[in-house]
């Protein structure tokens, strides 16, 4: 039996840097080497983001998100 494969080596980029890297005209592969890991990886949580106008965006928690452990059924 073969292993199953892999989709790709390569990470998955955030959407968010993928935006601002398409906003500035960079690469994201550019942008990323200039934002620590840590911030990469937090733009990839759930969040809800608004449409402000005038170029602004407003983001939020997703409430629906709940924080800690994963309950098990009982």
């Amino acid at each position: 039996m073969k292993p199953a494969k892999k989709a790709s080596s390569k990470a998955v980029m955030a959407a968010p840097l993928l935006r601002l890297a398409r906003r500035l005209n960079r690469s994201p592969e550019e942008l990323a080497r200039r934002i620590p890991a840590d911030t990469i990886r937090r733009l990839k949580y759930p969040v809800l983001e608004f449409d402000e106008g005038g170029g602004k965006t407003r983001f939020e928690h997703d409430l629906g998100i709940e924080d800690g452990r994963r309950s098990t059924s009982t």
